[in-house]
């Protein structure tokens, strides 16, 4: 393996490496998701090894990992807490014939149609303050064309299509903004914007053209599984290939961006249990899990006596920043320690990890991921800065290696 797969001037922000540089690819683009990590660099690490027999990535996520390896015909498995996350993955990197995609067309014309005869009430996701998201005629709307593609007489994968379909138009018509990692909300709109049978139209299209530009070789695996018990639902000594990016320490909540995708497609019913879904996944803080995180205690200390020091500090100003930083790091001391029995002997590991900000104490997720890496019996680590990120000056990403022996 080259030394390098990617420079990094301390200023650079290599925004290919980003979920921007999916956001016109394809079936990567069906729908957005911040976190999600860049196509090129999951085909450049690839590129720099003879082809792997199988690659996993722990942390699935949109499937930017398994879609890459579906398209290059290279076997591959994704583990994912989000059941909604492991449903895209899969609708992503689904076979399609061209009988199911002028059915998907032929379909998308006649939800349209029968959207348009009906009227009154329909379900409406239990999303708080709905109307921040959606003007209430788009709303209505969108309610009677979910409704109608809900009882629509078609081949499941075509109901797939027509729900990713929904689930971009929705957020293209709703007034989310998302200019960084986090989201907020524009106004209302009362000036003329897309209608939502004309952004509906518009989505058919893209998908269609999609599925037709980018041909896939092989299915991955997409298991429904928690990271930190992979020696459980995956043979062992197996992979020889690992890429994959880890939530990071930051507070961010995956929940958060995925809420209204979650909820209009039932994988959501209320706020409570959005929390528990945060809590059950590694760095998850929304809701109740926040709540969870001031009552948890580990049941065992942590491995990195590095990280007590940072601990302490964080904790001068926020008892349960420092809490949630040690939780974290005790959740990824099990999946490091589980990730190793899967590992086959000389497997290659590929983590893209960001470092945090607390108040002023630098959190140096790179060095700490290396610490845990060696600490589980891996070997050959080493650390790569490979962007500069658009938030506070001393934040980057990093690709941390490490190898079986």
């Amino acid at each position: 393996m080259q030394d390098n797969i990617f420079s990094c001037d301390e200023n650079l922000q290599n925004s290919h490496l980003t979920f921007k540089s999916i956001n016109s690819i394809g079936r990567h683009a069906w729908i957005r998701l911040t976190p999600a990590y860049s196509v090129s660099l999951v085909e450049e690490i690839i590129d720099c090894y003879p082809r792997p027999k199988w690659v996993l990535d722990p942390f699935n996520g949109s499937g930017t990992t398994t879609l890459v390896c579906a398209i290059n015909g290279i076997k591959s498995t994704g583990v994912e807490i989000n059941p909604f996350l492991v449903w895209l993955s899969k609708a992503k990197a689904a076979k399609y014939s061209e009988s199911e995609i002028q059915i998907f067309k032929k379909s998308a014309k006649e939800v349209i149609e029968r959207s348009k005869r009906i009227s009154g009430n329909y379900w409406q996701p239990e999303i708080y303050k709905i109307d921040r998201w959606w003007n209430k005629l788009d709303l209505d709307f969108l309610s009677h064309l979910f409704a109608t593609i809900q009882v629509h007489n078609a081949p499941q994968k075509v109901i797939d299509l027509l729900r990713i379909t929904f689930c971009r138009t929705m957020m293209r018509v709703s007034n989310a903004s998302f200019g960084h990692q986090s989201m907020s909300f524009k106004k209302n709109q009362v000036k003329r914007r897309p209608d939502v049978i004309t952004v509906f139209r518009e989505n058919v299209k893209f998908i269609a053209e999609s599925i037709n530009t980018i041909a896939i070789s092989g299915i991955p695996e997409v298991i429904k599984g928690d990271s930190r018990e992979l020696a459980t639902v995956l043979p062992h000594n197996s992979f020889d290939l690992i890429i994959t990016s880890p939530p990071y320490p930051n507070r961010i909540s995956y929940i958060r961006e995925l809420r209204p995708y979650m909820y209009w497609l039932g994988y959501l019913r209320n706020g409570r249990q959005a929390g528990e879904m945060d809590w059950d996944s590694i760095g998850g803080t929304w809701g109740i899990a926040t709540s969870n995180l001031i009552r948890w205690k580990p049941l065992t200390k942590t491995t990195l006596p590095e990280l007590k020091p940072l601990l302490r500090k964080i904790s001068k100003d926020s008892e349960i920043l420092s809490k949630y930083v040690e939780k974290y790091f005790y959740d990824m001391d099990l999946h490091v320690r589980q990730l190793f029995d899967v590992v086959a002997k000389g497997g290659k590991i590929h983590y893209v990890v960001g470092n945090s900000k607390f108040y002023d104490i630098l959190l140096p997720t790179e060095n700490l991921f290396e610490s845990l890496f060696k600490k589980a019996g891996f070997e050959n680590t080493r650390i790569e800065r490979i962007r500069k990120r658009s938030s506070k000056r001393e934040l980057y990403e990093f690709l941390v290696y490490a190898q079986k022996h």
